[in-house]
């Protein structure tokens, strides 16, 4: 199982009371300027009324009038200037970024800024967001994974070997990252372990691992319902629950025997598609992690 943390430069959102109004971030070229719209807000307003109510009939007539008239003025304003492609620009900007290009990205984001607007046609106000959005780089990712110990002398060798395969692709993206390994069983992890900040975004993530806790038909306090009050508790903004359903327990060996035969086939599928046969790690997979599972045990 394991806690994602993400570091925002703000705490987390909140929204305002109908009596506070939306808090909106104004562009300081627009807060001192008399025409801001923002400022004289209302409930409503002629035009969204018009766009939003008038559909048929005279009023229908009235709304196209209106359409051909934007579309007049935009192209108006358009012939005034030279054309630029926002999306190629983004495109590249992307490119750019993608490939560690700081130079090229840096140079892109100042055309693209130079040739959009907040106040523009839909395309230079898509460019303006999209370039404001880049800002800051990437948050800092904080992992926390929990794993069973192992047995032998290293009980966390495997889930310390996974935070450094997760550093060492985090160093590739230049993704400012943390790994903190726990080596015990779940039930008995308590929240202050999980190194936890209430100005993160936390995601926890269990995919397919409930099936290892007990649930209450085998103890009166069961190890399951422990760790999912303990998540309950954490109040996590996303919770990602995997599970596998298959009747592994019916009556009949040969029922069983088909269920974990379906199960594993789709498996080892997806490894044949997407990983070459001669890869090591692939037997690993297949020999120490679900050669071992429960599902091969409930035979």
């Amino acid at each position: 199982m394991n806690f994602y943390k993400f570091q925002l430069s703000s705490s987390k959102f909140s929204p305002p009371s109908l009596s506070e109004g939306p808090k909106v971030k104004m562009d300081p070229k627009l807060s001192s300027s008399s025409s801001d719209p923002l400022k004289k807000s209302t409930v409503r307003s002629e035009e969204f009324d018009r766009v939003l109510l008038h559909s048929m009939g005279k009023e229908w007539d009235e709304l196209v009038a209106y359409r051909k008239s934007l579309k007049n003025a935009a192209t108006i304003q358009t012939s005034k200037k030279d054309v630029v492609d926002l999306s190629a620009l983004l495109i590249s900007c992307a490119e750019a970024v993608a490939a560690d290009d700081c130079t090229s990205a840096t140079e892109l984001l100042k055309q693209i800024r130079q040739h959009s607007s907040p106040c523009g046609d839909g395309s230079q106000r898509l460019a303006h967001h999209f370039a404001d959005a880049r800002a800051g780089g990437p948050p800092k990712l904080h992992i926390t994974g929990i794993e069973f110990p192992q047995p032998g002398s290293s009980p966390a060798e495997r889930i310390e070997e996974t935070g450094r395969r997760l550093a060492n692709y985090a160093e590739t993206f230049n993704v400012p990252f943390e790994y903190h390994a726990i080596s015990k069983k779940w039930e008995t992890s308590r929240l202050e372990d999980l190194m936890l900040d209430k100005n993160d975004f936390l995601v926890v993530n269990c995919l397919c691992r409930s099936k290892n806790l007990h649930d209450e038909a085998e103890l009166e306090e069961s190890s399951r319902t422990i760790v999912l009050n303990l998540i309950r508790n954490i109040n996590p903004d996303i919770f990602i629950h995997g599970i596998v359903n298959g009747t592994y327990t019916a009556p009949t060996f040969v029922t069983r025997f088909r269920e974990v035969l379906l199960h594993f086939s789709a498996l080892f599928d997806m490894l044949e598609t997407v990983v070459p046969r001669e890869i090591p790690e692939r037997m690993v997979i297949e020999r120490d992690i679900w050669e071992g599972s429960p599902e091969c045990h409930s035979l």
